[in-house]
């Protein structure tokens, strides 16, 4: 996210207006997100984040957008599209402040989040395929 703002300044105004775009760093939600500059973030009290929704959390001082790809209660597990592991630990759902609607493209044009469900599927095998092999490394090291 913008390094011209704190993590605080952003959730305050993300709260106070209702909705932001933001400048999107990192790898983490793999090649398809390469040519995305921003992202088009609602607040979570506007708009409350479903199964498979990209999603904005803070954790470590900084703000991440993954996806949200398994729910239970309040727990919720989120996960970048590109890796195989899972966001550890899980996040809590009053810990979401927002939820991404569109992309925002190197040339300026916008397209909004499609498939969030099939995505969220995908993503969610993809991280119980690797799990085995994850936990294995993570012993052996």
């Amino acid at each position: 996210m913008s390094e011209d703002a704190t993590v605080d300044a952003v959730i305050a105004a993300l709260e106070a207006v209702g909705e932001l775009v933001l400048s999107l760093q990192g790898e983490s939600m793999g090649a398809g997100w390469t040519r995305v500059n921003q992202i088009r973030v609602v607040a979570s009290s506007l708009r409350a984040p479903r199964w498979g929704d990209v999603v904005l959390f803070e954790r470590y001082g900084r703000l991440y957008a993954h996806r949200l790809i398994f729910r239970i209660g309040l727990h919720c597990w989120t996960k970048g599209d590109g890796r195989w592991a899972v966001d550890a630990p899980a996040i809590q759902r009053d810990e979401i402040k927002g939820v991404v609607l569109a992309l925002v493209f190197s040339d300026g044009s916008t397209r909004p989040l499609r498939w969030r469900k099939m995505n969220a599927l995908c993503q969610f095998l993809r991280a119980l395929a690797a799990a085995p092999w994850l936990f294995m490394r993570g012993r052996a090291g």
